[in-house]
């Protein structure tokens, strides 16, 4: 059985339907809210695996001075939690005080890193000048 004249159009004409669709598809996704640079993993994971939290600070203030200023706090703190999990050695990131009335005021960050193969939690500060600034890790609830 050969295919007729029309079966052929049908198929081009779905073939060229489909080529739009993924286009479309395409330019929309690459339009969405800007992707999380997963940028110097490596050297946080080193420093994590090394227990030398503060020294990931530099990072931490690295990434944070490049986020746009037309941001909110709180966009600027989802950001650097999606920057933060996307580490190898990061288990887990939560935001567990949005601002705690301090002078300067700071948010937290609750963050579960996998070092060595064991789970250690840190609370990991942040001080909410402009542009926001690594503050410190503590132990959780301290």
């Amino acid at each position: 059985m050969h295919p007729t004249a029309d079966s052929k159009n049908i198929m081009k004409t779905l073939a060229r339907l489909f080529s739009i669709l993924l286009l479309v598809i395409i330019l929309f996704t690459a339009c969405n809210k800007e992707e999380v640079k997963c940028s110097d993993s490596a050297e946080f994971c080193a420093f994590i695996g090394a227990e030398e939290y503060d020294k990931t600070g530099v990072l931490i203030d690295k990434y944070l001075s490049g986020l746009q200023k037309d941001q909110s706090d709180q966009e600027k703190l989802n950001k650097l939690k999606a920057w933060l999990a996307c580490k190898s050695c990061v288990e887990s990131v939560e935001i567990s005080d949005a601002l705690v009335l301090t002078n300067p005021p700071k948010s937290s960050l609750l963050v579960s890193f996998n070092v060595s193969g064991l789970q250690t939690e840190k609370s990991l500060f942040i001080l909410m000048d402009e542009p926001l600034s690594f503050g410190h890790y503590s132990e959780p609830n301290n």
